[in-house]
């Protein structure tokens, strides 16, 4: 239980001190997560989610899942539409998933913003959901629990080389959309809150967070490889093996 605990965490849960929570919410992350990009084996598994806005750019990333378990951050793409419409986006991802990714739609496990249901008055109540379906993007609405989401990005950060033990989670080193938010990512100022004698949950800045809300949910959706390819691990001692791309 204990290695699982940020120091905050460890100073509140274990010696009973108060403390609030500050600064970047992914302190763990850097140099460590980031990879070059490498083809994305047909095997791997691969889930996608959109973070949808009626009028702030739609947001799409993708992670594939490795059958050691381990996570690639390995594709992001922002709506550039001027009027944010699902249409243009939904053809752009799948152009994306079929040049960058080489991967068919058929092939990925898809997510989408739970409050992408809310049906549209304005377009006879057919909801954002619903226009991406009709463009062939079907996906089912991820988990509302951002709370849990935090936590769960937070284990799989989590290293320590003199033990031997190294993060779950990659991100392709061409990601600039998601690198910004991961350096940009904080706490809302809890203090200033305080002092004006609020006593709301502390919870992150409502900014530079869709590609990250996609994460979240991707990860509480339990993603999972399948399949195995054995020639792309190799053994490093009698007990353990080693990815032949991050080399943990």
């Amino acid at each position: 239980f204990e290695k699982n605990l940020t120091e905050d965490e460890k100073e509140a849960r274990l010696h009973g001190r108060f403390f609030h929570l500050s600064g970047l919410i992914y302190k763990l992350y850097g140099s460590i997560n980031r990879i070059k990009r490498v083809p994305i084996e047909r095997h791997w598994g691969m889930w996608f989610h959109v973070d949808t806005h009626p009028r702030t750019p739609h947001h799409a990333v993708w992670t594939a899942v490795l059958p050691d378990g381990k996570l690639y951050i390995c594709g992001e793409l922002k709506n550039s539409d001027s009027t944010n419409r699902v249409a243009p986006f939904a053809e752009a991802i799948k152009e994306y998933e079929m040049t960058v990714l080489k991967r068919r739609g058929d092939e990925i496990v898809r997510l989408i913003e739970p409050g992408s249901s809310t049906p549209n008055p304005t377009k006879d109540g057919l909801s954002i959901k619903d226009e991406f379906e009709e463009h062939g993007i079907m996906c089912r609405p991820g988990s509302k629990n951002r709370d849990a989401g935090i936590l769960r990005f937070q284990n799989a950060l989590q290293f320590d080389p003199s033990i031997g033990t190294y993060p779950n989670i990659y991100f392709f080193n061409d990601l600039e959309g998601i690198h910004y938010e991961m350096t940009h990512y904080v706490w809302d100022d809890w203090a200033q809150k305080a002092a004006w004698g609020r006593t709301d949950k502390q919870k992150p800045k409502d900014k530079d967070d869709h590609f990250i809300e996609g994460i979240h949910r991707i990860l509480l959706d339990e993603p999972e490889c399948t399949g195995m390819a054995s020639e792309e691990y190799e053994s490093v001692g009698s007990q353990t093996t080693a990815n032949k791309v991050t080399g943990y």
